[in-house]
């Protein structure tokens, strides 16, 4: 990262701890480490993906044609009402619409109508206090079928550098700088799974180096003129860790695709990279998962948020894999990973994901973790803060119960296991029997009027 970069987003963090910038300002994401933060307190995103608005016909664009607010509300309400905090929306999705074009396949910018649309679309999300992800780019753009219509001028756009700065100066810095004091944009992901643009016949079979300089010429133009962070939704860990790189009977540019010696391998720029990384997970893949392995386990770089950009929108019990959505969510966070988002498609047909099967599990996250959610209306969860209420469970071996001793109404008592499922649900008292569990490690959490609190609890006799 830029140092300039890095000292903008460090003073805005910094004023808003002392509480000198106050209303939308305070709601600005910010990176320390591996974790997202809004202001001086962790969030987790706690996602779905939207990606396009319902359309009668099979189009993946929106934006500058027939944006229907209506349909948005009601998209971002149910979002709202099931505890979802984040959602990631394609932009260009076909490329038909955005971004303009001149005859010689240059890029000049957006219409009038794209900017009306996305300007309501930003106000939508705003006042839903909902965090959005622009996703710019889908390797869809360059399939040669009926739903992109330009897919060999924006093949052109990625193989021919001044094409591609038309397309960075002409539409990306517009946009971000249109944006640039919209705090519930949490961040930019510059394409949806390139790695089909040098792996697919219908995508080209493009220049693996040439779209690696494409994205990076793009970062290095967001770089310079926001400091939201930045990603690509990679569409297998293989291509986005060196831990795979003797997988190349599986792609031949297994490795780090994106990290930053490889960006600025192609595009010789120190702002030419990503502030956060955003694997897509599938129960084809066998790599291993988020939900089975901390980030140091499954990427080689454990310095950068891992946000899963995109994962299966139901219960996974299929190739070996056996586990709830709900689970998956709450594990990514106990692995140390800082959000997910799973899959819907708006007309829901496409096998990988319905709403139905994603709300379980974003309101099991938000019971169990309601101060990650949103962190604004919380105080949190820390043993080094200083809290109004004391809260203390004593473990009794003999008789396997947990006294709990506290100076604040007892809301909600709940026992995790390791593997982030709910394994017991206590009445409001302050004896809790476990005389019925397994030997083995849980995390009792324990929420009062005031905060919510983890335990280890150690089961061994």
């Amino acid at each position: 990262m830029t140092f300039l970069s890095d000292m903008k987003k460090r003073f805005l963090c910094f004023f808003c701890t002392l509480g000198f910038v106050t209303g939308l300002y305070s709601q600005e994401v910010t990176i320390r480490g591996n974790k997202f933060y809004v202001c001086d307190k962790e969030i987790f995103f706690n996602g779905v993906n939207t990606a396009w608005q319902e359309n009668n016909e099979w189009r993946l664009d929106f934006l500058g044609r027939n944006f229907n607010p209506s349909w948005w509300k009601n998209e971002l309400n149910r979002y709202v009402n099931n505890h979802i905090n984040s959602a990631r929306i394609w932009i260009h999705g076909g490329g038909n619409s955005s971004p303009s074009l001149d005859a010689s396949g240059y890029v000049t910018g957006a219409s009038d109508r794209f900017w009306k649309d996305m300007d309501s679309l930003v106000v939508l999300a705003r006042e839903r206090k909902l965090y959005i992800m622009p996703t710019f780019w889908s390797f869809d753009m360059c399939k040669n079928d009926y739903n992109a219509v330009n897919w060999q001028k924006y093949r052109n756009i990625i193989n021919d550098a001044e094409k591609t700065r038309s397309y960075c100066e002409n539409f990306l810095v517009p946009f971000v700088q249109r944006y640039n004091n919209e705090p519930y944009i949490l961040g930019y992901d510059l394409c949806n799974e390139p790695e089909h643009l040098w792996r697919d016949a219908n995508c080209g079979r493009l220049s693996r180096d040439n779209v690696i300089r494409f994205l990076a010429t793009c970062a290095a133009y967001l770089h310079k003129n926001t400091v939201k962070p930045v990603t690509v939704g990679c569409m297998w860990i293989i291509c986005n860790s060196d831990k795979y790189k003797s997988w190349t009977n599986q792609d031949p540019y297994a490795g780090n695709n994106y990290s930053n010696a490889s960006l600025q391998a192609q595009y010789n720029d120190p702002d030419a990279y990503l502030d956060f990384y955003s694997p897509h997970w599938y129960q084809w893949q066998t790599s291993g998962s988020y939900f089975t392995l901390r980030i140091e386990q499954w990427m080689d770089d454990a310095s950068k948020p891992v946000l899963i950009g995109e994962t299966p929108g139901y219960d996974v019990n299929e190739n070996g894999w056996n586990s709830t959505l709900a689970n998956m969510y709450i594990q990514a966070h106990l692995n140390t990973y800082a959000g997910v988002m799973a899959w819907k498609n708006p007309k829901e047909d496409d096998g990988y994901g319905k709403f139905a099967t994603i709300i379980p599990a974003t309101n099991a996250f938000y019971d169990a973790y309601p101060e990650l959610v949103y962190p604004e209306q919380t105080t949190g969860i820390s043993s080094i803060q200083t809290q109004k209420t004391t809260v203390r469970p004593i473990y009794n071996p003999v008789t396997k119960e947990i006294r709990i001793e506290s100076t604040s109404p007892l809301i909600n008592i709940r026992l995790w296991n390791l593997s982030g499922r709910s394994v017991k649900i206590f009445t409001f008292s302050d004896i809790l029997n476990v005389s019925d569990l397994n030997n083995g490690i849980y995390i009792l959490q324990i929420q009062t009027n005031e905060q919510m609190k983890n335990y280890k609890l150690i089961l061994n006799q």
